[in-house]
């Protein structure tokens, strides 16, 4: 598990520190630098699978995120020659792991044309003053098999069929977009549930498997829902129904986004390993408010079960429902750090405030603009209905 996470120099993130725990929730307003904390996992995870980190450096343009060119991912206050981008890790067990990658080195000057070429390069280059041990390349964050999952804020519209992909599901891929979330439900639906914390609290005997927790919690958020899957390998796609209620089955397309969008979050709380890591992208999206809230619970559940989540979101219910769950100690407060992203005026990066609870779920630090628009809009209410009198 990632304990001290530092970034120096990486788009918005010019120095800060992060002191992470099991569940890392990610708040600001748009354009703060949340995704950059994120695309910071991602970076690097892409770049070892793919072969690069080790023998050349950061792959900036990858299948899991595409950052542009070495200018896009450099801090626009930072030099360009000489000014590593730094990312330094530190786990549980305080084993230290620091990467530092190039844009520009001052001996790119005297290279003429292939200055050029290195400002448009879509690889930063290894500096020297890297330093890893063995162990972090065997971690979470470079594994698949349900050790890893990423879901994206754009997550699958809902559709008919979807594709089927052998050699994604072999390796327990969901998928960025949850594409893969209904083959991966169809071939593993069998399958028990190994981390039995997150197991409904309605299971009974013999209703520990995939399927039936993926329909339990389903019908918890979404109330009277269930899922099947049909795997057609004439056209090797996967066809998903929700049967509401004692109804017929309904195709994805005829009940709307929110349901194809929870699927694979789901999936991906209930199935990741220990000490696996889940980053998920505004998981509240097409949810009612009241699913939200439930969500949180899955989600707290999850972390408080020995998993790393990391979560971004804009929605006061997740933040509330992840506070009611500190109060009815599904997590403990030390397991649950939630980060408040702004910038200052006039200023081209981010500070980073921790926003604290105290056992009872109770915010301790308010911060100006943190989930506090309800209470802005009420006031004024009130405030044009009194100009009325």
């Amino acid at each position: 598990m990632i304990k001290i996470l530092k970034i120096k120099n990486f788009k918005l993130l010019k120095d800060n520190e992060f002191q992470l725990s099991n569940l890392n929730v990610f708040t600001g307003v748009n354009g703060m630098g949340k995704s950059t904390l994120i695309q910071t996992l991602l970076l690097l995870r892409q770049s070892f699978l793919e072969k690069t980190l080790q023998e050349k450096g950061l792959l900036l343009k990858g299948e899991a995120v595409n950052i542009g060119t070495g200018k896009d991912a450099l801090s626009i206050d930072a030099d360009e020659i000489n000014n590593p981008i730094y990312f330094g890790f530190e786990d549980e067990n305080n084993q230290k792991n620091d990467f530092y990658f190039d844009y520009l080195r001052e001996e790119d000057k005297r290279l003429g044309t292939k200055l050029e070429l290195t400002r448009r390069a879509n690889t930063l280059r290894n500096n020297p003053l890297t330093k890893t041990e063995k162990d972090f390349f065997e971690a979470s964050l470079f594994l698949y098999d349900d050790s890893f999952h990423y879901l994206n804020a754009e997550r699958i519209a809902p559709q008919e069929f979807n594709d089927a992909d052998s050699n994604k599901i072999e390796r327990k891929e969901l998928g960025k977009y949850g594409q893969f979330a209904l083959h991966y439900l169809d071939t593993y639906k069998n399958e028990k549930i190994k981390n039995k914390d997150v197991l409904h609290p309605d299971t009974q005997p013999q209703e520990d498997y995939l399927l039936q927790q993926v329909s339990y919690w389903l019908e918890y958020i979404t109330p009277n829902v269930k899922i099947n899957t049909y795997y057609i390998p004439e056209i090797n796609k996967v066809r998903g129904t929700f049967q509401i209620g004692d109804s017929a089955e309904f195709k994805p397309t005829n009940v709307g986004f929110g349901l194809t969008y929870i699927l694979p979050v789901i999936i991906a709380l209930l199935t990741v390993k220990e000490n696996g890591i889940v980053i998920i992208e505004n998981p509240e999206s097409h949810l009612h408010p009241a699913g939200q809230s439930k969500m949180a619970e899955l989600i707290a559940k999850c972390a408080a079960s020995g998993r790393q989540i990391f979560i971004e979101t804009h929605s006061d219910h997740i933040i509330n429902g992840l506070r009611v769950a500190v109060a009815k100690k599904v997590i403990a407060k030390e397991q649950t750090k939630i980060f408040f992203f702004e910038k200052e005026i006039n200023e081209n990066f981010s500070v980073v405030k921790s926003i604290e609870m105290d056992n009872d779920g109770f915010i301790l630090n308010w911060e100006k603009d943190f989930f506090d628009q309800n209470n802005l809009d009420i006031k004024t209410l009130f405030k044009l209905k009194s100009e009325k009198k």
